[in-house]
């Protein structure tokens, strides 16, 4: 297992790939580089793109709770 890697920057990192390049760019291999890491290494934290994009839906739903209730 890569060091440092975590679900959490896992899921900062897809949020960045699919906001530089959209949806078509959002890729496992995109998200590994985004942490310079390898694919194989982020399949320790995510069981498969589902799964990722799963998690990435449910961070972006709390970040919007959240900014609704900080306004």
């Amino acid at each position: 297992m890569a060091k440092g890697i975590t679900r959490e920057r896992i899921v900062d990192a897809a949020l960045a790939v699919l906001d530089e390049g959209g949806i078509d760019a959002l890729t496992v291999r995109a998200v590994a580089a985004q942490l310079d890491a390898r694919a194989p290494a982020l399949y320790w934290h995510v069981r498969n793109k589902q799964d990722l994009l799963d998690e990435m839906g449910t961070e972006i739903q709390r970040r919007v709770q959240l900014a609704l209730a900080t306004t």
